[in-house]
């Protein structure tokens, strides 16, 4: 499992993407504002690096915004891991997606699935 796993006595950094973006956008910046690879490499790519320095873990909030595509979620977070900028050993213990809005749930849950689908993509075939 990659996220959700909760540290006790751990720094932590909060990112709301509603502070990003009340409509988050497409996947490419070549698709106009707030897209998904502009948030993964501007926004959340130095504040996960910062926090692994630092061994502290990054929360990334859902909740807030008017509504997401699935292709800027796949590309924040797959493309976290298609990109390996963190190990994925190490990825579930400095990356956390919450969503405490009953309406972003199946959002967090995407996310999920998404990062498995990008793990299995580059695991070396045997």
């Amino acid at each position: 499992m990659f996220l959700f796993d909760e540290q006790d006595g751990v720094g932590m950094t909060t990112l709301r993407v509603r502070d990003y973006a009340a409509a988050p956008g497409g996947r490419y910046r070549k698709d106009g504002p707030y897209s998904g690879e502009e948030y993964r490499d501007d926004v959340l790519v130095p504040v996960l690096l910062a926090a692994v320095g630092r061994n502290e873990q990054v929360v990334v909030e859902l909740d807030g915004v008017s509504g997401y595509g699935s292709s800027f979620l796949e590309e924040v977070f797959g493309g976290l891991v298609r990109r390996g900028v963190v190990a994925q050993k190490d990825i579930g213990r400095v990356l956390r997606v919450l969503a405490k809005e009953h309406l972003f749930k199946p959002q967090q849950m995407l996310v999920e699935r998404y990062m498995q689908k990008a793990q299995a993509e580059t695991m070396p075939q045997r």
